[in-house]
């Protein structure tokens, strides 16, 4: 089993699966909208989706993979898919990363994330995109 958390201001999300590691993530929406995040968050070829959806969505994958913030977050691309583009070269990548976004309430957005070893029959949706 595995548990993934993620808090903000006035809401909890939590995400369990037995499927593989799991991620997830949840913010304000608007909050990565500040001047300075893309120099420190956005992968290069990001396109203009809403900054903070792109985040959570990154945010969810790190956190899925086990690294966390220890990787730069300008290495991992996601689209709008959503779907894990590319991943730091430098590092393995994960096999199989289910990436879907989170029907949260009003106000916020939210990702969550999910590795596949690639032996695994999954329980996910068939159409689950994967890299």
């Amino acid at each position: 089993m595995h548990l993934s958390l993620s808090r903000a201001p006035g809401l909890v999300v939590a995400a369990v699966s037995t499927a593989g590691p799991v991620g997830v993530d949840v913010e304000p929406a608007g909050t990565a909208g500040f001047p300075g995040f893309e120099d420190v968050a956005a992968h290069p070829q990001e396109g203009s989706a809403d900054p903070t959806v792109r985040w959570v969505r990154k945010e969810a994958v790190l956190k899925a993979t086990g690294w966390g913030l220890a990787i730069d977050p300008r290495g991992v691309r996601v689209d709008d898919g959503p779907r894990l583009v590319s991943w730091d070269e430098r590092l393995p990548a994960p096999e199989r990363c289910w990436l879907a976004d989170l029907p949260v309430t009003e106000g916020y957005v939210g990702a969550v994330s999910v590795i596949r070893p690639a032996d695994a029959r999954d329980g996910l949706p068939q159409d689950s995109p994967s890299w």
